[in-house]
């Protein structure tokens, strides 16, 4: 038995399994992999409200923009210059978001972001909120090498704005050019969330985007449904929210 049809018969949501291979699938262990996705699929529905409205509007087009640090005091607040200089071309096989068997699995990752107004550069505090002209760059800890998968939640709407490689450490997310990643905010933002997701290979963004709202449904966008979204396809995850003035 296939572990997609594997997992499908587990929710209840594929046609009845053969007698025989179900018996077959008995007399072994479920794969570690397999028992993870389920626990989150589980965990996510468990989230899932009475009545939930999908918004149905089109996915906010927003890209990053760089701007040179010469004269940026982010050193002092959080971020240094250790970007990584490799690129590496993406992948469109969708097969590319699922970690490749037991040894092989998705770097650790944990996000860090640096606020920067009249250019002034100081930590993110979850209790700030940001108005048209602040702007906000990005760190990322992990624990190995592999890529990195920023992306932006906002009233339902995901988008993955950069894919970029990860070495072991601190690596400052940028541009192919050597500059910094950045998202300025401006009238037409409102409150969101921003996440890394990290993957062994290099993520295709359309699939990825694709993927995770397929995995979310109508359930909540937030933090931990997103980061269950993206374990449940073998990526790990870290997410933080931000408040924006209206």
């Amino acid at each position: 038995m296939s572990q997609t049809s594997l997992h499908a018969y587990l929710l209840e949501d594929g046609p009845p399994v053969e007698a025989s291979l179900l018996a077959g699938f008995l007399e072994e262990d479920v794969p570690e992999s397999l028992a993870e996705a389920t626990l989150n699929k589980v965990a996510l529905l468990r989230t899932q409200p009475e009545e939930a409205v999908q918004n149905l509007s089109r996915w906010k087009s927003r890209t990053l923009w760089a701007q040179a640090t010469t004269g940026l005091a982010i050193a002092a607040a959080l971020l240094l210059a250790i970007l990584p200089n490799s690129s590496t071309e993406r992948q469109g096989d969708p097969d590319h978001m699922v970690a490749k068997g037991e040894k092989e699995s998705a770097p650790r990752v944990s996000l860090k972001i640096a606020a920067i107004r009249d250019g002034v550069t100081r930590r993110h505090s979850t209790t700030n909120a940001y108005q048209p002209g602040d702007a906000l760059v990005f760190r990322v800890q992990s624990d190995k090498a592999g890529f990195a998968s920023l992306v932006h939640a906002e009233n339902q709407q995901i988008e993955v704005l950069l894919v970029a490689p990860l070495l072991p450490g601190e690596n400052d997310l940028g541009l192919p050019n050597g500059q910094h990643a950045r998202w300025s905010f401006d009238e037409s933002d409102a409150d969101s969330l921003f996440a890394v997701i990290s993957s062994t290979t290099p993520l295709d963004e359309d699939a990825l985007q694709a993927g995770l709202a397929d995995f979310l449904g109508e359930n909540p966008l937030n933090k931990n449904n997103l980061c269950l979204a993206a374990q449940s396809i073998g990526c790990q995850c870290d997410a933080i929210e931000v408040m924006v003035l209206q």
